[in-house]
């Protein structure tokens, strides 16, 4: 049984909305594992199924979700900015706040990082380290759950009426080539 559940693509490139939802639940899970891998034995190596576990929320925080970060940065939030619709204001602050969530989110990722190889490389955690590694977990559930509640209630919905059919376009162009990928895929 894996520690985090494999859950197919909802959406692709041409829904680059959808696929930021869908970037969401792979956080969540994520996220999940390495709440699990930290309520382990710290004075114990870990089990097979949680190394594995912290490797690959390790691997996922350091590749795809930097990929995440920037769909929104470099590709949604700008075109909010740049908008004229009438509601364009007010997505435009709301990115402003979630960049602000980015922000802080990234030294907490690295003291996780940190932690697990420690953990992964030592066969074990100090106690420091452990309660260190647990406190930031829980910051960083209570930010995520609320930046992914406000991405996915109030962001997601209010840039499917802001933007444009050819903005969504644009997005997902931008997204495929973030990824190493060619258009014509």
């Amino acid at each position: 049984m894996a520690l985090m559940p494999g859950a197919p693509r909802a959406a692709d490139f041409t829904d680059p909305l959808g696929m930021l939802k869908d970037c969401h639940r792979r956080v969540e899970r994520f996220l999940g594992a390495q709440m699990k891998v930290a309520a382990c034995d710290p004075g114990c190596p870990l089990d097979t199924l949680h190394a594995d576990g912290a490797r690959q929320a390790a691997h996922y925080f350091q590749t795809n979700a930097p990929w995440h970060t920037s769909d929104e940065e470099d590709s949604l939030f700008p075109r909010l900015r740049a908008s004229s619709h009438p509601r364009a204001a007010q997505g435009a602050a709301l990115a402003n706040a979630l960049e602000a969530d980015h922000v802080e989110m990234a030294p907490l990722h690295d003291v996780v990082d940190e932690a697990m190889e420690a953990w992964l490389s030592d066969g074990r955690l100090d106690a420091d380290q452990h309660a260190r590694l647990n406190a930031v977990l829980a910051k960083m559930h209570t930010v995520y759950t609320s930046h992914i509640a406000r991405e996915d209630g109030e962001l997601i919905p209010l840039a499917a009426e802001v933007l444009t059919p050819q903005d969504l376009v644009e997005m997902g162009r931008e997204m495929r080539l973030r990824r190493g990928l060619s258009v014509a895929e």
